[in-house]
């Protein structure tokens, strides 16, 4: 994982791409910038499931959900996850 990095959640369907979510995370805190509200209570209400496929983390838990981000949404037709920087 980058040390520093900026991650932007995208919903791609019929109408055409949607910014969801943008993320940044500077080594020790993440930030969250939510553009969709539905999409805020879902991470934050469920969390996102971790590489082990069982484990839910939240935008609370900082680090592991940076983590969580690609692989949560890797098979997802709908949903991308776009490393910035």
């Amino acid at each position: 994982m980058k040390a520093h990095g900026e991650k932007r959640v995208w919903l791609r369907d019929a109408k055409g791409p949607t910014l969801l979510a943008v993320f940044a995370w500077d080594g020790s805190k993440l930030a969250c910038d939510f553009k969709n509200a539905t999409f805020e209570e879902e991470a934050k209400g469920l969390g996102l499931l971790t590489a082990d496929g069982v484990t839910r983390v939240t935008p609370r838990q900082g680090k592991a959900f940076w983590q969580a981000l690609d692989h949560a949404f890797a098979r997802s037709t709908f949903v991308e996850v776009e490393a910035v920087r």
